[in-house]
């Protein structure tokens, strides 16, 4: 009995120990210095955005266990950046039973919330938002520049869909709202028709076919979104 308790507790032990380096491997190290690619040092609030943009990636000139190596930026080429993208979605792929790529987008759910006329030969965009979201007005100002510069953005209809109230949504809207978007306040039964748990992106095509189905509001997820939204309106 004894040496089945000291067993027990090596186990727990090992396990514990193996939980907390895990997460200690996941920590961004902050003080971290990373060069650009003329040489100059950048802090860690200089270089996320480069990160964040999901077009960068580091190098190093030695060990990463080497006090004396240097990390650099590096920009991806475009199949890099296209493989990340993909490999990202597929970690990000929605969770939910009717919300897949390739399948009917089923508009039961906001029956009572959208006209026809809103949704007919519509690239039909939905975006499972919560407002105090901290990053939405960086990201919906990217979207911004994004939707004016299509040839035809009449053709997307954007649902921003949220469980919490109007005023609130608006509220948080105030300075960067998403431009041409259709506010559905007060959500939660449609968000729970969709079992979807916000934050979440989907693209449908004109024929109402999903073609994108991911959660979260990475940068990397949303140049996934851009690249979908230009591809099915040039069909």
């Amino acid at each position: 009995m004894k040496r089945f308790f000291f067993f027990c507790l090596s186990f727990f032990t090992s396990i514990l120990g193996y939980t907390q380096n895990a997460k200690k491997t996941n920590v961004i190290d902050t003080n971290m210095i990373v060069y650009d690619e003329q040489g100059n040092a950048l802090r860690y609030y200089q270089y996320k955005k480069f990160f964040n943009s999901g077009w960068y990636g580091i190098r190093r000139d030695g060990p990463a266990d080497n006090p004396a190596t240097k990390r650099y930026l590096r920009k991806l080429s475009q199949e890099e950046h296209d493989k990340r993208v993909e490999s990202a979605k597929k970690v990000q792929t929605l969770n939910s039973p009717i919300l897949k790529e390739n399948m009917q987008l089923d508009l039961e759910p906001l029956a009572d919330e959208v006209s026809a006329e809103l949704t007919k030969n519509k690239v039909i965009v939905l975006v499972f938002w919560v407002p105090h979201f901290q990053r939405s007005p960086e990201i919906f100002a990217g979207m911004n520049d994004f939707f004016k510069n299509l040839k035809n953005p009449d053709d997307v209809s954007i649902l921003l869909i949220t469980r919490d109230s109007w005023s609130l949504a608006k509220s948080r809207l105030k300075d960067t709202p998403l431009l041409n978007a259709k506010i559905i306040s007060d959500a939660q039964p449609i968000i729970t028709s969709y079992g979807v748990r916000t934050p979440a992106w989907v693209v449908a095509d004109k024929n109402m076919v999903i073609r994108h189905a991911v959660s979260g509001f990475t940068d990397t997820m949303v140049e996934a979104l851009k690249k979908t939204i230009t591809t099915v309106l040039a069909e």
